[in-house]
């Protein structure tokens, strides 16, 4: 039996200034720094983003309409180019990861990652968008939200599981179409902060235990003070072996 758990936690903060990633795993930190450096940038701290490039006056969050073509089903070569993209995100995030684990054996999710940043990147635009593509290794096209998206459908009920959910700060604007998009592709419901912080915790740890049933019982412990938006998703992952080992020929070891 294999036994999966992945979580991840994207936070918009400031978004009249830089936009910041958020997530308790200090190994992420890189993945910031990376998004961020440049010859022509200056020093950034770790997990700083890029200003978003997709507000519109009054900072309201702007959603470029994806062409009539992301709705279709996946075509071969988008699913052969969909795969190679993954290969090198996921390579490319281990040895991120790898570089500050203190552990000698790691195990992540990439898949939850990269659900997450696609997510994110149904709502922006201009160098955010091209930022994000670069990172997923998506080029210029638009669809991989929907292709993410379709790829875990097709992976359909059982044992592959994926709950999102997304929290807004009370009396922030944003498009009614990126929360369509966000529920219809991702199933992250929107669900607004209250702004009491000792609430919205309990509410937030709430959904992460129900959502890993019960393997994580505290996720959060504080809240960023300018968080407006956060994203979560949790995946659970137990499948069994087409071929099971055969128990005469296993013992237990250390891993």
């Amino acid at each position: 039996m294999a036994l999966l758990w992945g979580l991840l936690v994207l936070s918009w903060s400031c978004l009249q200034g830089p936009c910041s990633v958020f997530s308790p795993v200090s190994a992420m930190e890189p993945l910031g720094r990376q998004l961020t450096s440049g010859p022509t940038q200056e020093q950034v701290p770790p997990l700083t983003l890029l200003k978003l490039g997709n507000q519109e006056p009054g900072g309201r969050t702007a959603l470029k309409s994806p062409p009539g073509v992301c709705s279709r089903d996946p075509t071969p070569e988008q699913t052969r180019r969909l795969a190679q993209a993954m290969m090198a995100f996921t390579a490319d995030l281990f040895s991120l990861v790898a570089q500050t684990s203190t552990c000698p054996n790691l195990i992540l999710s990439p898949l939850s990652v990269a659900l997450a940043l696609s997510h994110l990147a149904l709502g922006a635009q201009n160098h955010t968008l091209q930022r994000l593509q670069q990172v997923l290794h998506a080029g210029s096209g638009p669809c991989l939200p929907h292709l993410l998206s379709r790829l875990c459908q097709n992976l359909g009920p059982g044992a592959f599981r994926l709950a999102a959910r997304m929290y807004l700060q009370k009396g922030f604007p944003i498009k009614e179409d990126f929360l369509e998009q966000s529920q219809r592709l991702f199933g992250a419901k929107p669900v607004r902060l209250t702004g009491k912080q000792e609430d919205d915790l309990a509410n937030i740890n709430q959904w992460v235990k129900e959502a890993t049933e019960g393997k994580i019982q505290e996720f959060l412990s504080e809240l960023p003070e300018d968080a407006v938006l956060l994203l979560l998703n949790a995946i659970h992952f137990q499948g069994f072996w087409r071929n099971k080992f055969d128990p005469s020929l296993t013992q237990r070891d250390s891993f």
